[in-house]
């Protein structure tokens, strides 16, 4: 990417302190004649007990750079951490 642009933020809740997240990337591609990429994504970071943690994100690219062909994209995800 040529530039990038960002900002985000988190929400903490909770006895084990989860948190809830939202971002916002815009982005200009390096290679002219591709449209700027914006990225949005949301997360939840459950800490379900104070060893485990799950968390589910979702991702949605509008004009990703690397998939022109696409005009959106969404990607979703889940993340798990067990710390004994």
């Amino acid at each position: 990417m040529k530039s990038q642009v960002s900002g985000g933020l988190t929400y903490t809740f909770g006895r084990h302190r989860s948190q809830f997240g939202a971002a916002v990337s815009l982005q200009k591609p390096r290679v002219s004649g591709l449209d700027n990429q914006t990225t949005i994504e949301t997360y939840l970071h459950w800490q379900v007990t104070p060893s485990l943690a799950l968390s589910p994100n979702i991702q949605v690219l509008r004009n990703p750079a690397f998939n022109p062909e696409r005009s959106t994209i969404v990607l979703g995800g889940l993340r798990f951490r067990y710390a004994p």
